[in-house]
């Protein structure tokens, strides 16, 4: 991952209010933390409490299926991770929730009847179906999952989307698709596929391909950025939460969150950005994309420029003179965040400016701690 790649997430999710990307190991806490996170992206947009309730039901959902219903003893312990994928997407006034797990190719078609079972069925007859199965047992043999795909299928109103891919000889990736319309936006899109399940598969592939563990695109106000850090910290980062590395892992998030929600260009209070942690062997790399003003561009660029030439040495002791500066000057330490983040950092940041129109440009920067 490296910050042409940000670039490029950014600007394929530009019309996106909100998408979430979490390609790793799930567990019931994982799930209540991005559920916490989609629920605070809802309010940003003050979406109402039917919508919010429903969206968190069906992620609850979709998250109990990659627990239950994952084969994951078909595949080597060290690759677990790269198979088990969620993504959340609103746009146009609809919210894509795509969950993606193993199964194994010789349940596939059982599992394709299912689906397409409930996709003819209407609101009653899929309520009826829902009491039926919980009177004499589920439409599956895997506990729960009939009667998941039940409550998905009446909750959202929509047919469920689906598609297999293969992974290997005995097995494949199945990807769900749930849609749900906004209660205040009501739009008619022909695009549900490509904004949900294909768009899906090929940003999962990306992910597995650049070891990107989780990808948030959004508004990155101050307040918006704590639940981002909470679900990182005790989620992805909680096996290693004691040693040096995570702390500067976690040290490197809060720096580039913090830079995006104090400088970036907003628009309607709303602070756009695009936040990435990617793994790499025992390394991480935190890397950020936001809009800054183009007038802003230049005195940036020269300022990266300067930390990306010093040694560590050389960091520590801009560090203080600055420091010093700002205290008889009653500043606001500008500058020292980023000096402080190069001095933890393995290596030089990899930054990219990319001009958008005559007000504002994309600002994308890496850092590997």
């Amino acid at each position: 991952m490296n910050s042409a790649s940000v670039n490029w997430f950014f600007t394929k999710l530009k019309n996106d209010n909100q998408c979430l990307l979490y390609n790793g190991s799930f567990s019931d806490d994982v799930t209540f933390k991005l559920v916490t996170l989609s629920e605070a992206n809802l309010k940003n947009y003050n979406e109402g409490m039917k919508t919010q309730r429903r969206v968190s039901y069906l992620m609850a959902e979709c998250f109990q299926n990659i627990i239950r219903h994952g084969e994951k003893e078909l595949i080597q312990k060290d690759s677990q991770d790269e198979t088990s994928f969620f993504m959340t997407r609103y746009s146009s006034g609809k919210y894509y929730i795509i969950s993606a797990n193993l199964i194994k190719n010789d349940n596939i078609e059982d599992l394709k009847q299912q689906l397409d079972q409930l996709n003819k069925l209407d609101e009653e007859e899929l309520k009826t179906l829902y009491k039926k199965v919980i009177r004499y047992g589920e439409i599956s043999d895997k506990g729960g999952a009939g009667l998941g795909l039940i409550e998905m299928a009446r909750k959202s109103g929509h047919e469920l989307g689906y598609s297999f891919v293969d992974f290997s000889k005995d097995s494949s990736i199945f990807y769900n698709q749930i849609v749900l319309q906004s209660e205040f936006e009501q739009t008619t899109t022909e695009n549900d596929n490509k904004l949900g399940i294909e768009s899906a598969s090929v940003f999962h592939e990306l992910l597995r391909h650049e070891n990107i563990l989780m990808i948030q695109k959004g508004d990155f106000s101050q307040e918006s950025i704590l639940p981002v850090l909470n679900i990182i910290e005790n989620s992805i980062l909680s096996k290693g939460s004691k040693s040096m590395k995570m702390k500067n892992v976690y040290i490197a998030m809060v720096e580039l969150l913090q830079n995006i929600s104090k400088h970036t260009f907003s628009t309607n209070e709303i602070r756009d950005g695009i936040f990435t942690l990617s793994k790499k062997q025992k390394n991480f790399m935190v890397c950020t994309g936001n809009y800054i003003e183009n007038d802003k561009v230049t005195a940036l660029k020269s300022h990266l420029d300067k930390i990306n030439s010093l040694n560590k040495d050389e960091l520590e002791l801009l560090y203080s003179e600055i420091l010093m500066n700002d205290l008889d000057n009653e500043s606001d330490n500008s500058g020292l965040g980023l000096i402080n983040l190069a001095q933890i950092s393995l290596r030089k940041f990899e930054f990219h400016f990319e001009k958008i129109d005559a007000q504002k440009s994309i600002f994308t920067i890496a850092s590997t701690v």
